[in-house]
């Protein structure tokens, strides 16, 4: 996915592989070409293709360095349309600023709580994140087993994301059953 993102970046706009020298860079270039609502779709998942892959792969220094290029095309996305899929740029958002305990845990509670106000609580993944992302690097047990208990009472409230929140349930589960909670 990111390299097939990359593509579709470099096809868009020139200057992507100049682009991501450093943060600011390529957020200065994310502006400069990228300016219309309609693509925040594109964009939304070639972050989510950026980021998700430092968890799959976060032992490699290239890869990690990377989510800087990903976290800078999703700012850039939310700007664009921040309500685009039940606010997925604010859970994407979310979880990387509450990634470690030493992270900006103000920042992901902000986008989190943006996002749950954006969908409602009905975008199960919303609450399935901030749990395991945000309660979990605070060390709040309670808030954490409520918010996955919260996910598995939803019932289906949202149909077009049905698979989403049946995978958010499914985790929610398995979270709660296995102890996943460290403190």
């Amino acid at each position: 996915a990111k390299f097939f993102g990359t593509l579709l970046l470099n096809k868009k706009a020139p200057g992507f592989d100049a682009a991501q020298k450093n943060a600011n860079t390529m957020k200065a270039w994310m502006h400069d070409n990228f300016v219309k609502k309609e693509e925040a779709e594109d964009l939304t998942w070639i972050a989510y293709a950026f980021v998700g892959l430092v968890g799959a792969a976060k032992d490699n220094p290239a890869v990690v360095a990377a989510v800087v290029v990903g976290v800078a095309v999703a700012e850039r996305a939310l700007e664009l349309d921040e309500n685009f899929e039940h606010g997925m740029n604010h859970i994407l958002l979310g979880a990387y600023h509450a990634r470690t305990a030493q992270s900006e845990l103000d920042e992901a509670k902000v986008h989190f709580d943006a996002a749950m106000k954006i969908n409602g609580g009905k975008f199960l993944p919303t609450q399935l994140n901030y749990a395991s992302r945000y309660y979990c690097a605070k060390s709040d047990r309670a808030n954490y087993e409520k918010m996955l208990n919260a996910v598995l009472a939803a019932g289906d409230p949202i149909p077009e994301a049905r698979l989403q929140n049946l995978i958010a349930k499914r985790r929610a589960r398995r979270y709660l059953d296995n102890k996943v909670f460290q403190e």
